[in-house]
Formats: structure tokens, C-alpha cells, sequence
């Protein structure tokens, strides 16, 4: 009996039991799958093949190299671990497995170095000479003047403006 099969008739007797009927038997449920008692028995009492006691051995080396990795190798390294360890198997079918088992590899996003160095200020000169003055610059990040630092600038240029252009007319 495969597993569909079996799925199906656990969601008929779930549907009994829901509405209040007794549980199935045996033959009631190979009536619903229209299996026969014969069928159903031979199948019940038939050894696994060696692919089904193949696979069951893999899938078991599959999740031991899986969890041995802390999750990290999939189908490719898998494979390459079980080909050195002497199993012949395809990159393919390691891949339909770790599907079947529900497992996946993480995927570990590179380090890229965004920075060559994060100590910049010993390296940087200043060389216009400019002499930098915090105190007058609120956002000095930027470079920028509050309206009332830049206003009170401007008076202070201007004043400095009138009182040359009086020495010079003075003389």
C-alpha cells in the first residue's frame, strides 16, 4: 500500500470519526481504496527491495553528513563525502533525497571588506590648509550654518565691510 493510499484512508476514517461513526476495519478500508484482502496481505507480509534498504541507508548517511556539516553542505558536498566514503550516486538523486527528507543547505552569504582600513584620521592631511572650526559650524558634518549663525555672519561681514570702506574714505 503506498503512502497515498494510506493518507487517503486516514482522511476517511477522520471524516467518520467526525461525524460520530465507529472507526474502520481492515476490509471496510480496502473497500473504500477498492484494494483486495489478498492484495493488501501480500503487500503487508513483502520484504523491502534492496533499492528501498539502499535508499533508507543513504538517506541515514545523507543526514549524518548533514548534521556533521552544522547544516551547512548540500546536495554537491554530500555527494562528494558519500562518492569517498565508496557509494556510487549521482549529484541528482542526493538532491531528490535531501528534498524528500525536508533538508536544505544554509547559504553562507561571503564576507566582502567594504573598508581597507576604518582608521582614516592619522591618514588624512589637510592640504588647502584650511583651519577647520567646529564652533561656528552646528552641522559641521555637512558644512552647513544655522539660519541664526549664518545671519549673524553676515551682519559681522557686512559691519566689517562698512568700517574699511570708512577708513579708507577717511583718509
Amino acid at each position: 500500500m503506498t503512502e497515498a493510499l494510506f493518507l487517503e484512508a486516514a482522511i476517511k476514517e477522520e471524516q467518520l470519526l467526525e461525524q460520530g461513526k465507529r472507526r474502520l476495519n481492515v476490509s471496510g478500508v480496502l473497500k473504500i481504496l477498492g484494494v483486495s484482502r489478498s492484495g493488501y496481505l501480500s503487500w503487508k507480509k513483502r520484504l523491502p527491495s534492496k533499492r528501498e534498504k539502499r535508499k533508507r541507508i543513504i538517506k541515514e548517511r545523507i543526514i549524518d553528513i548533514y548534521k556533521d556539516s552544522h547544516q551547512n553542505y548540500g546536495a554537491p558536498k554530500i555527494t562528494e563525502c558519500l562518492r569517498k566514503e565508496g557509494e556510487i550516486i549521482a549529484e541528482k538523486t542526493v538532491g531528490n533525497y535531501m528534498r524528500e527528507l525536508g533538508i536544505k543547505a544554509q547559504y553562507v552569504k561571503p564576507y566582502t571588506v567594504t573598508t581597507i582600513n576604518s582608521d582614516f584620521s592619522n591618514e588624512l592631511k589637510n592640504i588647502l590648509e584650511e583651519q577647520f572650526n567646529n564652533t561656528i559650524r552646528i552641522h559641521s558634518h555637512c558644512g552647513y550654518l544655522s539660519p541664526n549663525e549664518y545671519e549673524s555672519s553676515y551682519w559681522d561681514k557686512l559691519n566689517k565691510m562698512k568700517r574699511k570702506e570708512a577708513r579708507y574714505e577717511a583718509c
